[in-house]
């Protein structure tokens, strides 16, 4: 397992620790809008809440995001342009960890911006549902292949419940279709846009 892949995984443990935990979640949209004027914070950010809220297990040891890594999501995080460039960060991670085979990267980069058009509506529920499938596809091979090579996916992804939570049949579909017609760019931004919403 390399280390991009490794870094991914533990990002997508800090989406479900933020989608989870509303205390974290609190702490952490506290300090984003003090990170340019107190430049102190970006260490505790870093080193109290995202390190920590990241480790995962991995062939037998513990893993935590690196403190590039880690440095690289605070950055982000405390940019005026932040919506976009964890949208864009988000929408990447999720796709390589769920969305493909091998888990590379995929050169067809996210926009970031803003929702396609022809996507639906998700609710708050629903944002925390899909933060929980992408995490629960993450981290369970055999479910993430099952749902790779099903010729319906829509079906798969309303199958898998999280803590309660599961996706809707509109939502469910519409990533199908996005999958299966291969538009990859409008399923980045997508994912990105709500996993935003939903944790940071």
């Amino acid at each position: 397992m390399t280390t991009a892949l490794i870094n991914d995984l533990c990002c997508m443990q800090l989406l479900y620790a933020q989608a989870t935990k509303p205390e974290l979640r609190q702490i952490t949209n506290s300090i984003y809008s003090t990170l340019i004027s107190e430049p102190e914070n970006r260490a505790i950010l870093r080193d109290k809440y995202y390190i920590p809220n990241s480790r995962v297990s991995v062939v037998n040891t513990t893993a935590e995001m690196s403190i590039e890594y880690a440095d690289k999501l605070v950055q982000i995080s405390g940019s005026k342009a932040a919506a976009i460039l964890v949208n864009q960060q988000l929408g990447e991670v999720a796709y390589r960890c769920v969305f493909t085979a091998d888990r590379t990267p995929i050169f067809e980069l996210a926009g970031g911006a803003s929702v396609p058009s022809s996507a639906p509506a998700v609710s708050e529920e629903q944002q925390k549902a899909l933060v929980l499938t992408l995490w629960h596809l993450a981290f369970n091979d055999s479910d993430r292949e099952e749902f790779l090579n099903s010729q319906n996916k829509a079906s798969v992804l309303q199958g898998i419940e999280v803590d309660g939570n599961a996706l809707n049949a509109e939502i469910s579909t519409w990533i199908d279709e996005q999958v299966q017609a291969q538009n990859i760019t409008d399923l980045k931004d997508f994912i990105g846009f709500y996993l935003y919403k939903a944790t940071w």
